[in-house]
């Protein structure tokens, strides 16, 4: 059975691991596990560790979820006004060129309308969550040398 090298987990993935370790069937795990938390707050390590899981509503907190929604909100605003710019602009120089029918010219800017939003929320989004979590170091783990277990968990 594969043995994990806790000394490459973070201190979240730790705790994660104590709460779902049965310490019944795995005793020396635990105490593995007990171990290799202690040395790491004698390291100073920090108990909030950047791993969180952003999935769930109930692990992000409710002030993280509010100014991440106003930062998002703002942005999208000034984003929105850009590209209501941009068509305006498309529109005028069409009028002066008459290059494209009206028809053509509406579904040409509302498809370049619809990319320019789509691509401008991911960039804001991640550039909100960034904002977020720029404090925090982040740990690389090398999962190519820890062979996955068969329970689907690293405990």
């Amino acid at each position: 059975m594969h043995e994990p090298n806790y000394s490459d987990y973070s201190l979240a993935e730790l705790h994660y691991c104590l709460a779902h370790l049965d310490s019944q069937k795995y005793p020396e795990r635990l105490q593995q596990l007990q171990d290799e938390m202690a040395l790491r707050l004698e390291q100073g390590e920090a108990l909030s560790d950047p791993m969180l899981n952003e999935l769930l509503a109930e692990d992000v907190p409710a002030s993280l979820a509010i100014r991440s929604l106003w930062c998002f909100a703002w942005r999208i605003v000034v984003a929105s006004i850009c590209c209501l710019l941009l068509i305006k602009g498309c529109t005028w120089i069409n009028s002066i060129l008459h290059a494209l029918s009206p028809t053509v010219l509406n579904i040409t800017l509302f498809i370049l309308g619809t990319l320019f939003m789509t691509i401008a929320g991911t960039v804001i989004m991640s550039q909100v969550m960034a904002k977020r979590y720029r404090g925090y170091r982040i740990r690389i783990i090398n999962t190519s040398t820890n062979p996955p277990s068969n329970e689907g968990h690293k405990t």
